[in-house]
């Protein structure tokens, strides 16, 4: 009887010289994201993670900078499980901000993503290659992820095992939109494998930053500052504003010199009262206008958790000493800051 041949396995061995003649690490977003991997943005909640999570793909859909650092193009898929209602208005306010046409090669995907499925991973990377997408963005990764223990390595392994199928079904890059834990200073939400597997991990910190967190070939602890600027999108069905937020850039010395009072709440708060401002052409406004714009793009889980951040807020600000109130008419002081 004749054998059966076995399998010849053999390594690539490589020299010194052979080293030194392999091509540099490419990028996405130079310095931050690598062309090809698995990737995270995360932070705790209402930062503005979903603002840049878009920015950052519009950016890469038409070839622009993201913070100045340079983008390799190529189609985007977003796939956007949570508060998708809010998502055209950001869109909007995006395009008339930057004065940009309304990019071809991003697409979206609202309907629910479940990656234990492998039906359902298979679905995302036929939409992704369709339209020949080599980055998808997944927000977020809890819902992306329902009824899983996320501190258990096993269930944690399926998911991250799922993403890297997508990644390498694409051969390009998955990114994660994510939250860390009940402790904000640590790191992404759920158990440790999710960071180890990571090429990329961007942390948005409440204090308007984005920090390099683990960047593989990349400048780990870098910060980038940032700050989420009001725009009126249009108007809703009554003829009212309706506003969103964009992502502006902030230098260094700036955003330090802010820190101090404009983090969190009072950052977005302070930024919805000039968009109002602008809007009415107005210097001062009354506390019932201004909370209009405040709740259009707040957040809060309803209506209750919105009305006692903006009570939070607004005296904070006048504590500071930014805003002045007489009679629920508030005014921006001239502080210089």
């Amino acid at each position: 009887m004749t054998e059966t041949p076995k399998e010849v396995f053999a390594y690539t061995v490589l020299s010194g010289k052979d080293l030194l003649e392999l091509p540099p690490p490419e990028w996405r977003v130079k310095g931050v994201f690598p062309k090809t991997g698995l990737a995270a943005l995360y932070g705790p909640s209402r930062v503005g993670k979903s603002f840049l999570a878009l920015d950052l793909a519009l950016a890469v859909a038409q070839g622009e900078n993201w913070f100045d650092r340079k983008t390799k193009p190529c189609p985007v898929l977003y796939v956007c499980l949570e508060a998708f209602g809010g998502l055209p208005n950001r869109f909007k306010a995006w395009i008339q901000e930057n004065g940009k046409p309304c990019p071809e090669n991003l697409y979206f995907i609202n309907e629910s993503l479940d990656l234990k499925k492998p039906e359902q991973v298979r679905a995302i990377i036929n939409a992704a290659s369709d339209h020949n997408c080599k980055m998808v963005i997944i927000d977020t990764l809890n819902r992306a992820a329902p009824n899983i223990e996320e501190n258990q390595s096993k269930d944690m392994s399926i998911i991250i095992s799922a993403a890297a199928t997508v990644q390498q079904g694409i051969a390009g890059l998955v990114i994660f939109v994510a939250h860390t834990g009940k402790d904000a200073s640590k790191e992404i939400r759920g158990h440790s494998s999710l960071i180890a597997a990571l090429d990329a991990a961007v942390k948005v910190d409440e204090a308007g930053f984005l920090e390099l967190y683990k960047v593989k070939e990349g400048e780990d602890g870098k910060k980038i500052y940032f700050g989420l600027k009001p725009v009126v999108a249009g108007t809703d069905l009554d003829g009212e504003p309706v506003t969103s937020c964009v992502v502006v850039p902030h230098g260094i010395q700036q955003r330090e010199e802010k820190s101090l009072f404009l983090t969190g709440g009072r950052r977005y708060a302070l930024e919805s009262f000039k968009a109002a401002c602008e809007a009415t052409g107005t210097e001062s406004l009354h506390a019932e206008i201004w909370r209009g714009y405040f709740y259009a793009n707040h957040s809060g889980e309803n209506t209750e958790a919105k009305k006692k951040a903006f009570q939070r807020a607004r005296g904070d600000l006048v504590k500071s000493g930014i805003l002045s109130e007489e009679n629920d008419v508030y005014t921006m002081k001239n502080t210089g800051q």
